[in-house]
C-alpha cells in the first residue's frame, strides 16, 4: 500500500524527533497550516516539498508516492 503524502510527511517528522510546532518554525509556517498539511485537509504546496524534505533530512523522492514522475 502506498502512503500519502501527509502520512510520509508524519513518519519522517517523528523520525526527526521535531514537533508539529517545529516543523511550522522550520517551514515559516503556522502550527496550523502545517497540522492541516500533515493530516491532509489542505494539500501541501509544491513550493514547500524541496523545504520539508530538508527539514526531515531525506531527499525530495522520499517524500514523493511511488510512480510520482512516471509518465502516464
Amino acid at each position: 500500500m502506498t502512503r500519502s503524502v501527509p502520512e510520509v510527511m508524519k513518519a519522517f517528522r517523528y523520525s526527526a524527533k521535531l514537533s508539529q510546532q517545529e516543523m511550522a518554525n522550520l517551514l515559516n509556517v503556522s502550527q496550523a497550516t502545517y497540522h492541516n498539511w500533515e493530516t491532509g485537509k489542505y494539500k501541501v504546496p509544491l513550493e514547500a516539498y524541496p523545504s520539508i524534505a530538508t527539514c526531515c533530512g531525506i531527499s525530495l523522492t522520499d517524500l514523493l508516492p511511488p510512480g510520482f514522475w512516471k509518465a502516464e
